[in-house]
């Protein structure tokens, strides 16, 4: 969502920038006494003049306008996941470790423990993070695995009280 939050900004930043540039050229244009080049001005005086709020074609306007602002909002407001989760090593100072390199090793971990097809998700502040593993595994094995991530997470020096929630499915059968 990132990527598309820059691209969005920059096609956004670029819409900006030509109509300020127009509008600039047409308020030249007309303090110098000449005619407007692009926007015709005289039409577009008299069509808001005769505009009322009540007419549909305004109303239909204004509610798109704020549902798509609305969207927005929520959209930007939304919790991201963190690109860097803090660590600490021991006495030192905090390390930054990136967000997909935890789930990364987090997954082969459980990977190791008998998980089939793991993903995990850290999410959280980057100064407190937590991680959630899913993935194919009988019920029994649940104590195995989160020891095998609690071990991986230790050797990453997550903080101890890291929470860890898992969810096993029962795995796929398979057909001999």
């Amino acid at each position: 969502m990132r990527t598309t939050n820059r691209i969005l900004s920059l096609l956004l930043g670029l819409v900006l920038l030509v109509v300020g540039l127009a509008v600039a050229i047409e308020t030249a244009l007309i303090a110098w006494g000449g005619r407007p080049a692009f926007v015709p001005t005289d039409r577009w005086y008299a069509s808001l003049r005769e505009l009322r709020f009540a007419d549909g074609p305004f109303l239909t306007a204004a509610a798109i306008t704020a549902l798509v602002g609305l969207g927005l909002l929520i959209l930007q407001l939304r919790p991201w996941p963190p690109e860097r989760v803090r660590t600490s090593a021991g006495d030192g100072p905090p390390l930054s470790i990136a967000r997909r390199s935890v789930e990364r090793r987090v997954e082969s971990a459980a990977a190791r423990a008998g998980v089939e097809h793991p993903e995990s998700a850290v999410r959280g502040r980057p100064g407190r993070w937590r991680v959630r593993l899913r993935g194919g595994a009988w019920p029994d094995q649940r104590e195995a695995v989160l020891a095998a991530v609690r071990v991986e997470l230790e050797r990453l020096s997550a903080p101890p009280d890291t929470p860890v929630s898992i969810t096993l499915r029962r795995p796929a059968r398979r057909v001999a």
